[in-house]
């Protein structure tokens, strides 16, 4: 969706991250409120997606200032075999280089 954006950021859009692990995958996991492993691999996911600046979050801007393109990624795991942590990245960004951008025009 197109938001407003961050202040010290008016020219980058936003990632937002989130990890459910699922019942399914794992009878240690439960559902509702996030878990401490699910809180860990959403920072995970920000802090390695962002910092080695696979997503350009500049292209996300629409018009400097005003709108950005907010991406949501959303990651539910099924099966907990092992590995996690790099099954999440690994769904994460290829969900993301998938994604194209609608297009839009602003008047």
């Amino acid at each position: 969706e197109l938001v407003e954006p961050y202040v010290d950021r008016p020219t980058e859009g936003q990632l937002l991250f989130f990890v459910e692990l699922s019942p399914m995958a794992s009878p240690m996991f439960e559902t509702g409120r996030p878990s401490e492993q699910a809180i860990e691999l959403m920072r995970l996911l920000e802090r390695g997606i962002r910092k080695s600046q696979a997503i350009d979050v500049e292209a996300l801007c629409a018009v400097a200032g005003k709108r950005v393109w907010s991406v949501r990624t959303d990651v539910t795991v099924l099966d907990d075999r092992g590995n996690v942590a790099d099954a999440v990245c690994a769904a994460a960004l290829g969900a993301l280089m998938s994604f194209r951008l609608p297009a839009v025009s602003i008047t």
